[in-house]
């Protein structure tokens, strides 16, 4: 198996090539041709970090409304926000926190872990008080085939192996390892 790390936009053009049999995790697939798993790799909130004397009160996601929105590049799209928000891509969660603490985006969105891990990343000191982070939405996170017969017998593979894993207990501890939510797999 070769494993190639990609952004998203440019792992999906693999796999619509037929370079790639699947790219593991996307929230839609963005063309008809290409077709996402019935099953997740997981499911996990995301948040919006940001200044709190610049935005004001936390009014729900509706604060975000007509705003700046730093993300990776690829990770997030108009359709993960019930509201109107600018997103600016950014090639790191680093650099989506710099915009955020530099005044130049309102909001940096991304999962907990990620947010985390970007301000460890950076190195760089700030009053953590005068931030705050306030979650935004759940997506769930799901591999992505192209449609032809290998890609169709790939995600028939991964979808039985998921279902298995689940239905045995097996998953739940892979869950629970990782320090994740374990989502309802039998609503999917």
């Amino acid at each position: 198996m070769k494993h190639e790390y990609v952004p998203t936009n440019r792992g999906d053009e693999l796999v619509l090539a037929g370079l790639a049999d699947m790219m593991t995790c996307d929230d839609k697939a963005t063309s008809d041709q290409l077709h996402m798993s019935r099953y997740p790799l997981y499911v996990d909130k995301y948040y919006a970090f940001f200044r709190k004397e610049l935005v004001g009160p936390w009014r729900g996601v509706d604060t975000l409304r007509g705003k700046d929105v730093a993300c990776q590049l690829g990770y997030y799209h108009e359709w993960d926000f019930p509201v109107p928000v600018h997103i600016r891509d950014m090639s790191s969660g680093v650099k989506c926190l710099q915009m955020v603490l530099l005044e130049r985006s309102d909001f940096y969105v991304d999962d907990m872990l990620f947010i985390e891990d970007s301000i460890e990343k950076s190195g760089l000191s700030f009053n953590r008080l005068d931030y705050d982070a306030q979650e935004v939405g759940v997506r769930s996170y799901h591999p992505i085939f192209n449609d032809t017969e290998r890609g169709q017998a790939v995600m028939q593979l991964f979808d039985e192996g998921m279902f298995a894993l689940h239905k045995t207990g097996k998953l739940k501890l892979i869950y629970e390892k990782w320090g994740h939510d374990y989502p309802d797999f039998d609503s999917f």
